[in-house]
């Protein structure tokens, strides 16, 4: 591996990092692609979260998404890293629910004289993020590239998404509902509770709960269990409802040791398939 060069974390836009932690890591975000009413949108460059979701709750039409051509890596890549000598790790959503990594392990076969890390986190959202926050500030600290990859790969099964969505609807009609399949036409306006957690990059169903409040309840209760007083670097998330968002940052502020708490919308390559009405939170242990 060249030496020398401070590695160059990339990611794709289903990490849901607010721009102000992208720009303060000097991330390259390669989006995925929206396709809505025979337009083809550029997830967080040509269509806003907030705007998605207006649009979402109106709208007959379902959307579908695509990941990112390989040429969209390579054109990401050189961005990243202009000098060819500068190596690079590319971290991005789980293999089991989109064909983002291998895109990129297309694109990677398409050029030479680069050093490219691929990293599958079999996470998404907020997950993928905590992920690559931890891979970007080893690489500010100057750890090679093989350092740097050794600490994503390791936080992979220590990684838990729980989430809470209104409907399995959307996750249905987009072909992402994995284990939690079996609970659709039994739901009875009961909130499922879902799990993404410890490398499975499978959605799984926790609980079915009668009402939002108990089902957020829940959340904590599950998340303190596996948190086991530990300190913790934790990301709450929501689609469309900052505020109730908050509020679950300040319960988790209050419950756990928390080394990082970050708040993030949900953009639109995730919000088609969990719908309008989802909260959640992602988090590791030290």
């Amino acid at each position: 591996m060249p030496s020398g060069k401070q590695v160059v974390v990339v990611t794709d836009s289903t990490a849901d990092l607010p721009r102000e932690l992208t720009a303060q890591h000097n991330l390259e975000i390669i989006p995925l692609n929206l396709v809505w009413g025979g337009q083809t949108y550029r997830d967080g460059l040509d269509i806003d979260s907030t705007t998605f979701f207006q649009r979402l709750r109106s709208e007959r039409e379902f959307p579908t998404t695509s990941q990112p051509s390989p040429a969209a890596f390579l054109e990401g890549w050189q961005r990243a890293a202009p000098d060819p000598e500068t190596p690079i790790l590319s971290i991005h959503i789980a293999s089991t629910l989109s064909g983002t990594v291998a895109s990129a392990e297309a694109a990677k076969k398409m050029i030479s004289g680069r050093t490219i890390e691929i990293v599958d986190t079999y996470s998404a959202s907020l997950g993928q993020g905590l992920i690559v926050l931890a891979a970007a500030r080893a690489a500010e600290a100057g750890q090679s590239l093989e350092e740097c990859t050794a600490i994503a790969r390791a936080l992979i099964p220590r990684l838990h998404i729980l989430l809470i969505v209104d409907t399995l609807e959307y996750l249905h009609r987009g072909g992402r509902i994995g284990g939690a399949a079996r609970l659709l036409g039994t739901m009875l306006n009961l909130k499922p509770l879902l799990d993404l957690a410890e490398g499975r990059g499978r959605l799984e169903p926790l609980a079915r709960i009668r009402t939002r409040a108990k089902a957020v309840d829940r959340m904590l209760e599950i998340a303190r269990e596996r948190i086991a007083g530990r300190p913790a670097h934790i990301a709450a998330l929501h689609t469309a409802d900052p505020d109730e968002c908050a509020r679950l940052a300040e319960r988790v502020r209050g419950l756990f040791d928390c080394r990082e708490l970050i708040l993030g919308q949900v953009g639109s390559a995730i919000g088609a398939h969990v719908g309008p009405g989802a909260l959640g939170m992602a988090f590791y242990t030290e």
